[in-house]
Formats: C-alpha cells, sequence, structure tokens
C-alpha cells in the first residue's frame, strides 16, 4: 500500500485495486484517500463480476469496505460524540433534491445500477446525476463526493 501515491501519481489514470486479508479501518482511508478504485476482500469469490464494476462504474467497494472507510473518516475528523450530535442537512443551495438522493446513496456505498432501482431511474439518468454532483461540488471522482458530504454533514451516515 505504499506504493499507491506514487502509482496514482506517476498514472493518474490507473484503476488501482487492493486485493488484502487485512481489512482494517485505517489502511482502508489510507487506500481510498490515496486512489485506490476498489479494495477487495481475500480470499476472492467473485473477482470477475467485482473488476468488471471497477471497469463499468470505475470503483467498487463492497459494503463492509465503506463501512470501514466510513470508521476510518469519522475517526480522523470527529469524534464519536461530536458526530451524533451534528444535525444533517441537505446541500440545497447547491445541489437539487433529487441530486441530494443520488449523493446519500452514493454515501451507503450503492452502485449506479442499485440507485437507478433504488429511485426508480435509468442507470443513465443516474450517471448524469453524479457526474452534476461532482461538477457543482467542484471534485473528480464519487468517493471525493460523498468525503466532502460526510464532512460537510450533507449525508447521514450510520
Amino acid at each position: 500500500m505504499v506504493m499507491l501515491p506514487l502509482l496514482k501519481r506517476d498514472f493518474p489514470h490507473l484503476k488501482i485495486v487492493v486485493i488484502t486479508e487485512d481489512i482494517d479501518a485505517d489502511k482502508v482511508g489510507f487506500a481510498i484517500g490515496n486512489g485506490a478504485a476498489s479494495i477487495l476482500p481475500y480470499p476472492l469469490t467473485t473477482l470477475k463480476e467485482q473488476l468488471q464494476k471497477v471497469m463499468v462504474e470505475g470503483y467498487y467497494f463492497p459494503i463492509n469496505i465503506m463501512e470501514k472507510f466510513i470508521t476510518s473518516y469519522k475517526k480522523i475528523n470527529d469524534s464519536n460524540t461530536e458526530m451524533e450530535q451534528k444535525e444533517y442537512r441537505k446541500p440545497l443551495h447547491l445541489l437539487t433534491r433529487r441530486e441530494c438522493e443520488v449523493l446519500q446513496l452514493l454515501a451507503e456505498g450503492k452502485s449506479n445500477r442499485e440507485v437507478g432501482q433504488i429511485l426508480y431511474i435509468s442507470e443513465k439518468t443516474v450517471k448524469n446525476h453524479v457526474s452534476n454532483i461532482l461538477m457543482k461540488l467542484k471534485v473528480k471522482d464519487r468517493t471525493k463526493a460523498v468525503l466532502l458530504a460526510i464532512k460537510k454533514s450533507w449525508v447521514y451516515v450510520s
């Protein structure tokens, strides 16, 4: 994992997939923060499907990995008691209501397909919403959008 920042710097368009037995919240946070497109737990049961998701979506994080990442992020930015007292508010000054719904589902680790199914919209419409969110929040990828949303208390993370 030490090589991640160097790989991302030298090959910014490379999709980095980390496969590890040791899924610890701090390592997950480090990997995502340094450009990993996916972190997969070893042993792999569905490697082909997971790699296809990375190629189609640009990223893929199983829900247990996202939970560890959120735990790591919370630990870095706030104590647990401060997080519980925060009021979650929608960024309606920046995003439409639908974009807020999409952002919340992204924070829950949902894929474009899953977001579309939940909101009864096409996957292409979800991609359009995600693109609009990234543009409006001035971030390059959905992970950074979720990080910003968590930091600003725009999404609820349990």
